[in-house]
């Protein structure tokens, strides 16, 4: 397990690498800089094409592609993952305000969305062709359609708006002190918002697995042994429906992060979906930049804690 382990972070670090080289260059053949977004028209105008040509040397955008690449790949191998071309400020820094936040909403929203998705799914598919199993099948479908904006706003309108039970906005109460229980009215929209497509993504998984190994000989011969159903259900059909489960809660943590970003947009929520947005509204290269490589970075370490997971669920499995 342990060469496993250390020959799968070995290879993520071309991973990393490719991901961060193709992000770069994508961001730079976007149109516009942050000279056009600092700089007022009618200033620039002023400028000059010498003037402009100016400040793009400070922001070290006048080198070729490749050479800015170069010396942000050397911040990054310093632990420095560079400054905001519009607060001035560490990179890292600003992504450690804005981390706690994100991780606020998405660490609930997973475990809301992996709990129910997996107890419905096996409901679903204990009980094939069913009212409730046909009811489930549409819901799921729907939960998994359902743009997280327009859910957003849906919610908004009818718990804040018309009913006036949960705020529709910010992560606390303007001008008050810090309060668990303000808190966490806050947090029940972006996390209920955030975990429904994910509910009904797993509950589909879930029940598809089910299906598969429902009529299975081990779990025939379980019955026949005078097992209780829940048991059966349990210990021995559950277990061996998680692999697929497990890979799909895996590939979902990118979805995860686009999802909170829309989230935290709509509800105006301080995390890394709004400095997400920010600094691609204004160019700033260095903290997208930063989002990218952390946000690759913390995908490849859950896929390899899903992979450890598979050993776990599955003692067939062994990594050597």
């Amino acid at each position: 397990m342990t060469r496993y382990l250390v020959r799968r972070m070995l290879e993520a670090i071309p991973t990393l690498f490719f991901l961060t080289v193709i992000a770069f260059f994508f961001i730079d053949a976007a149109p516009g800089d942050v000279v056009d977004i600092l700089i007022d028209p009618v200033f620039a105008k002023e400028q000059g094409p010498e003037g402009l040509a100016a400040m793009r040397r400070q922001f070290g955008l006048d080198q070729p592609v490749p050479i800015q690449y170069a010396n942000w790949l050397g911040q990054v191998a310093r632990g420095n993952l560079g400054y905001s071309f519009i607060h001035r400020r560490p990179v890292t820094v600003m992504i450690q305000e804005r981390l706690w936040g994100t991780l606020q909403l998405s660490i609930p929203a997973l475990i809301l969305a992996v709990i129910l998705g997996i107890t419905v799914g096996v409901i679903s598919g204990l009980r094939q062709y069913s009212l409730l199993d046909h009811t489930v099948s549409i819901l799921s479908y729907g939960a998994w359609s359902l743009p997280n904006f327009y859910l957003g706003l849906i919610l908004i309108y009818l718990f804040a708006v018309q009913l006036r039970w949960l705020p529709s906005a910010g992560m606390f109460a303007p001008n008050a002190e810090f309060d668990l229980l303000d808190r966490l009215r806050h947090l029940i929209l972006p996390i209920l918002v955030l975990s429904v497509q994910f509910i009904g993504l797993f509950a589909r998984q879930t029940r598809s697995a089910m299906l598969e190994i429902i009529g299975s000989e081990y779990v025939n011969t379980a019955r026949a042994k005078g097992l209780r159903e829940r048991v059966v259900t349990l210990r021995h059909m559950l277990p061996n429906a998680l692999i697929p489960i497990i890979t799909v809660i895996g590939m979902s943590f990118p979805l995860l992060i686009t999802g909170a970003i829309i989230t935290e947009t709509v509800f105006a929520w301080s995390g890394m979906g709004a400095l997400t947005m920010s600094a691609i509204l204004s160019r700033d290269y260095p903290v997208l930049m930063g989002i990218i490589f952390v946000v690759g970075l913390g995908v490849l370490v859950l896929n390899l804690v899903i992979d450890v997971l598979y050993a776990v669920v599955d003692p067939r499995i062994r990594y050597s």
